[in-house]
């Protein structure tokens, strides 16, 4: 796993640490596969990756404030991190619910083999992994609020995920397998478009339900971005929601 360090300035005066999952960025190089490792990569594999650097920070710098900010797959690894090994203060989930929309069915069908994409040819990926197939990535985005060309961007970086982490994200989702041992503050938000989670007539109930999935938790605030689908960094609006978790971690740490 590797790690980008940003300037705090830029972060409401928070230090921050941006992790980069196995196979992705620097990580994602093609022994990974050639290894077989690709069925081990899941939400366990990710979050005891993330407890080791955690235990390394705590350990360089006594008494400091540590939160998890997860998107997507990301916050699944967030919520089983933090309720396994209770070593963070708060935990952010953005792009993740414990419930599921029908726009789901519609991204699961723009899944395909990853070996068979254009995009990983000459890379030893072995049958299992998965990747959207051309053009699809804007699924995930309200495209009212959504720069074409970061889409197209998005489509032309588009990554690897196995089906351990595939496993791990429907856990979560379905049977709140980690949420409901979260013990520290958490901030679930999500786009108001994301159809992953809700239909559009159930947005209100979805946002009332999702606070009861974490019950161990001293207080937990769920929020909607306007005018957002699932990937809510990428959309026009994205300081919004960095401004929303710049704050709302201010008050928390």
């Amino acid at each position: 796993m590797a790690a980008e360090v940003s300037d705090a300035a830029g972060h409401g005066g928070l230090s921050t640490l941006r992790l980069i999952e196995i196979r992705h960025g620097q990580s994602g190089h093609p022994h990974v596969y050639a290894l077989g490792a690709a069925d081990q990569l899941n939400g366990t594999t990710h979050s005891a990756t993330i407890h080791q650097l955690i235990t390394k920070l705590r350990t360089d710098h006594k008494g400091l404030p540590v939160a998890l900010v997860g998107h997507s797959m990301g916050s699944v690894v967030a919520i089983q991190e933090a309720a396994s090994y209770k070593d963070v203060n708060a935990v952010v989930v953005t792009g993740f619910m414990h419930h599921t929309g029908s726009g789901q069915l519609l991204f699961n069908a723009a899944m395909h083999p990853a070996a068979e994409d254009a995009a990983f040819a000459g890379r030893a990926i072995p049958d299992g992994p998965l990747t959207t197939r051309d053009g699809m990535r804007q699924l995930l985005y309200w495209p009212f609020n959504a720069d074409l060309s970061t889409v197209k961007a998005d489509d032309a970086v588009k990554q690897i995920a196995t089906l351990g982490e595939f496993t791990s994200f429907g856990d979560e989702e379905s049977d709140d397998t980690y949420g409901k041992n979260v013990n520290v503050s958490v901030l679930s938000l999500v786009g108001q478009h994301d159809g992953l989670y809700f239909d559009p007539v159930d947005l209100n109930t979805t946002l009332k339900a999702e606070s009861a999935a974490y019950p161990a938790s001293p207080d937990v605030d769920v929020k909607s971005i306007p005018g957002a689908g699932h990937n809510l960094a990428l959309q026009r609006n994205a300081d919004s929601t960095t401004n929303i978790i710049n704050k709302w971690l201010s008050r928390k740490l």
